[in-house]
């Protein structure tokens, strides 16, 4: 989190992908239509879901804290797979309800820098800096912590943009999950046009989604838009069907859908037939006075985040255009600080050379005092150092050795698995067949078990004629083609001339 300035005259929230700019000046919001270089505004903006990754990882209690970015780092990047020629910027919040005494939970992350230059650079250069870029779903805890929304249960937000759309969950006012869905205003917009079997207008499309919402008196339209919104709402039940699962959630309380464009009339009805859930508009009383109907959440979301202190926001800003420090911690102002001293000083030398011998020997005594006591403390850091280098092999050791374990443990359950599950499955399939053979009057002299394929077996028939195995042969391929694949050898006369014999060979699809 950034600081923030002592000084503001404005906060300004930006919205990179609408290229739409609100200021906020005491308790007014309002579009901005030119965007300038002013030293006293606080400039914040945020990145879409699809812009970056997000995970959660497990680290053991034990790995000390000072070498917890450095191992987070390191399982973002394998565990993530990310390019290891390019340095990603990671960063991570630990989440203590859900951390134990033997782990600790964190969420990361993970943006290319090259995403933050190409989405923001012509934004850097009309603001001069940037102070914070906050990924979308972290925004949400803004209305927990200025007690829009209840913290208690699972709460579920649905929020639709031009160029993408994405859905949050947050468990107890706190971060849980995130997920960029690919059905943003655009992609509806090509959908739509694909169904209707015309192209129509990007900006038509949307003007009769915010007017009329998904009800419309043309049949044919509306048709293609339920169609639509039926297929958006399935995927989102594979979504919401997946969480469940992944986060042991019994039941969402609350489910929030909302759009840049406003509140889309009539998706409740999609939102209990497909999901089994009553959705609310994601549209807030956030204490702004607006002159405009309605205003992108977005922007209220950010500068809600905005008045939260430090330690009630997540640790996620992404920004690299930060304003320039005070002059005199700048290497301009520095050069500046030791020119005015060196200037002080030459006039001082002759009253300097008035001055006594006993305040020289002072000096160099405090010199040297100091200088035994930053060579003591460098000395203490290099012993630090070195105890911190051996703490760090040790970690990876023990992480070494706790992957082995496990790698031992995932390959005792594939073989315990395969044990329960293909050697049933062998039986079942052979009392099946066998059992169909009978039924058709032809006998069974062998059964084989090719153990390398284990989804291939082989029959030895038997039959006083050899009709019985012709009518057996076509009843196969006829009723179990779709599960099988029957290879067999020619029929003939077995070597007493009392019968017929041929091999059936069966396949597991």
């Amino acid at each position: 989190m950034q600081s923030k300035p002592g000084v503001l005259s404005s906060v300004v929230s930006t919205d990179q992908y609408t290229k739409s700019h609100y200021v906020k000046e005491f308790k007014q919001l309002k579009e901005l239509t030119n965007l300038t270089y002013n030293k006293n505004q606080h400039v914040i903006s945020y990145l879409d879901t699809k812009s970056f990754i997000a995970t959660s990882l497990k680290l053991s209690t034990n790995i000390p804290q000072e070498d917890i970015r450095e191992v987070i780092e390191d399982r973002a990047y394998s565990e993530l797979g990310l390019d290891m020629a390019t340095e990603f910027t990671v960063k991570y919040f630990e989440m203590p309800s859900i951390s134990n005494d033997e782990t600790r939970e964190f969420y990361v992350f993970v943006v290319d820098p090259k995403t933050i230059h190409s989405q923001f650079d012509t934004l850097a250069d009309k603001t001069q800096y940037i102070n914070a870029i906050y990924p979308l779903p972290i925004l949400m805890r803004s209305l927990y912590k200025h007690d829009i929304i209840d913290t208690g249960g699972v709460h579920c937000f649905i929020y639709f943009q031009k160029s993408d759309a994405s859905l949050t969950i947050y468990k107890n006012g706190e971060y849980l999950y995130s997920k960029s869905l690919k059905y943003s205003f655009e992609y509806l917009h090509e959908r739509f046009c694909e169904l209707l079997g015309e192209k129509i207008d990007y900006n038509l499309f949307i003007t009769k989604i915010a007017d009329e919402g998904l009800k419309n008196a043309d049949i044919a339209y509306q048709e293609h838009i339920m169609n639509l919104f039926g297929e958006l709402f399935l995927y989102i039940n594979d979504v919401i069907t997946y969480t469940r699962r992944a986060f042991d959630i019994e039941q969402y309380n609350r489910l929030y859908i909302g759009s840049y464009i406003g509140p889309l009339l009539g998706v409740d009805e999609y939102s209990q037939t497909y999901l089994g859930m009553s959705s609310e508009d994601f549209d807030f009383n956030y204490g702004y006075e607006t002159v405009e109907w309605y205003i992108d959440q977005i922007h209220f979301l950010l500068q809600l985040t905005y008045d939260l202190e430090a330690t009630e926001c997540y640790n996620c800003n992404f920004t690299i255009f930060t304003p320039p420090p005070p002059f005199l911690k700048r290497e301009s102002g520095k050069l500046l600080t030791v020119t005015a001293a060196s200037l002080l000083m030459a006039l001082a030398y002759p009253i300097y050379n008035v001055g006594n011998n006993a305040l020289a020997s002072n000096q160099i005594s405090d010199l040297n005092n100091k200088y035994m006591q930053i060579h003591a403390k460098r000395l203490s850091h290099e012993r630090e150092l070195q105890e911190k280098i051996k703490r760090k092999k040790t970690v990876k050791e023990k992480i070494s050795k706790y992957n082995s374990e496990l790698n031992a443990k995932k390959l005792s359950l594939k073989s315990i698995h395969d044990k329960k599950v293909n050697y049933p499955m062998k039986g079942q399939i052979i009392a099946e067949l066998t059992s169909i053979i009978d039924a058709l009057r032809v006998r069974i002299s062998e059964v084989q078990y090719d153990e390398n394929n284990g989804k291939k077996f082989s029959f030895h028939l038997y039959s006083k004629d050899e009709k019985d195995i012709t009518r057996l042969l076509e009843y196969f391929t006829d009723k179990k083609r779709e599960k099988y694949l029957f290879e067999t050898q020619k029929i003939s006369l077995n070597s007493t001339k009392t019968g017929y014999i041929s091999k059936l060979e069966v396949t597991l699809k």
